[in-house]
C-alpha cells in the first residue's frame, strides 16, 4: 500500500522556503571590436570585476545582469542578447556567480556612465590579461573557457 500526499500551495511554499539559500551574483562579458572585455573597478574591492552584481529576491539572474550593468556602466542590455556562459562557485562567500556573454559588440567610442557611488574606473582588456586582475574564483573560467567563448561567438 502506498501513501501519497498532495501538498497545498501554502505547504509547498513553506517547503521551498526551507531549502538552503546561496547568494547569487550575475556578471556580464561585454566586448569591443578588438575582443577586449570590459572590466570595472568597484570602490569596495581590491580587484577588478566584470560588470554585474547581486540578484535581488524575486529577480531572475538574467534580470539582475541587465539591471546591474545599467546601474554600474549605463549600458542598457536586451535579455535576448545574453547567453549563459558559465556558473562559478565561490567557496569563500558560499555563493554562485552566473556569467552571461553579450552577443553584441560595444561601439569603440562607447561612453560609459559609471555609477558614482560604487565604480571608480573601467578598462577594456584582452582575455589573456585578466588572470592577474580578477578575483581568484574566476581563474579556472579564465584558463579553460573564456578564450573559447570569445573565439566561438566572434
Amino acid at each position: 500500500m502506498s501513501v501519497s500526499k498532495t501538498f497545498t500551495s501554502k505547504e509547498r511554499q513553506a517547503w521551498i522556503e526551507s531549502w538552503p539559500r546561496k547568494a547569487i551574483v550575475s556578471k556580464v562579458l561585454l566586448r569591443n571590436s578588438r575582443n577586449q572585455l570590459l572590466i570595472v573597478k568597484p570602490d569596495y574591492k581590491d580587484s577588478w570585476v566584470f560588470p554585474g552584481g547581486g540578484v535581488n529576491k524575486g529577480e531572475s539572474p538574467k534580470g539582475a545582469a541587465v539591471r546591474e550593468t545599467f546601474e554600474e556602466v549605463g549600458i542598457n542590455l536586451n535579455y535576448k542578447d545574453l547567453e549563459l556562459a558559465e556558473i562559478l562557485f565561490d567557496k569563500k562567500f558560499d555563493s554562485l556567480t552566473l556569467i552571461y556573454f553579450c552577443k553584441n559588440i560595444l561601439d569603440d567610442e562607447v561612453k560609459l556612465n559609471l555609477q558614482k557611488d560604487e565604480i571608480d574606473d573601467y578598462q577594456f582588456r584582452d582575455a589573456t590579461e585578466l588572470m592577474e586582475l580578477l578575483p581568484v574564483h574566476y581563474s579556472k573560467f579564465i584558463d579553460n573557457r573564456l578564450q573559447s567563448i570569445i573565439t566561438n561567438i566572434s
